[in-house]
């Protein structure tokens, strides 16, 4: 039997989160066999790429606002897409410590709401920055350092910064000594006519200075150190122990 089929009527448009139906007009190419028949409609399938929001809830995320604008969101509840709204909608929505990190800059909040259900699901892009930290007490980003200079480092000794945390929501404020690394000791070697060259060295053990030559034009050689030493007409060398 060879039937074909033809829609006579939607009964109900299909939604995000509910089927549809139809009539469907069927006949026979061979015999007189018709019959009308309902059908359901598939119900609206969100895209391969949407985001689910839970409504009257929060979501966080360490990505930028426009790479996320690119998914669509939808709501986990009913399937509907969301749509974004103002400010002013919810704003009242907001804890003091989150109002701070928005205007200090370290984090960025929209709010998307459900059509269907009126669900406001507040959204917060954390700002891929190493100038905030997470205050202990108000758990977001409200806590800026400041570096300030303790004690230089020279060769012979290690220098010290202080890093100072302050809380932009609360009175919170930490003080702490950072190790600043010794400074690598500077070797140099200069040579003149008598072909002498001269070194300086730093270390955990000690340092060291001193010198070495030869004169060709009285065929001596000789020694000298910041340890002590000597000198004769012919050659040798002298020392102090």
């Amino acid at each position: 039997m060879v039937k074909t089929r033809k829609l006579e009527t939607i009964l109900k448009e299909p939604t995000w989160n509910q089927e549809g139906e139809q009539v469907v007009h069927k006949d026979c190419h061979c015999c007189d066999y018709q019959e009308q028949v309902k059908e359901a409609i598939p119900g609206l399938t969100p895209p391969a790429n949407a985001i689910f929001l839970k409504p009257n809830e929060r979501s966080r995320v360490s990505r930028s606002l426009s790479s996320d604008f690119n998914q669509p969101k939808h709501c986990t509840d009913c399937q509907y897409p969301m749509r974004l709204i103002g400010n002013n909608d919810w704003q009242s929505h907001l804890t003091r410590p989150q109002k701070v990190a928005q205007t200090i800059g370290s984090i960025q909040l929209k709010g998307w709401q459900c059509p269907n259900c009126l669900g406001i699901h507040i959204r917060t892009y954390v700002a891929v920055s190493s100038k905030f930290y997470q205050c202990p007490h108000c758990q977001e980003l409200t806590v800026t350092r400041t570096k300030k200079m303790v004690k230089q480092a020279t060769t012979n000794s290690t220098g010290k910064w202080l890093i100072i945390s302050d809380c932009h929501c609360c009175d919170y404020h930490q003080e702490k000594a950072e190790t600043i690394p010794r400074l690598r000791p500077v070797y140099s070697s200069t040579s003149s006519s008598s072909r002498s060259s001269s070194s300086s060295y730093s270390g955990s053990y000690g340092s060291y200075s001193g010198s070495t030559g030869s004169s060709g034009s009285s065929g001596s050689s000789g020694s000298s150190g910041s340890f002590g030493g000597g000198s004769s007409g012919g050659g040798g060398c002298g020392g102090d122990f």
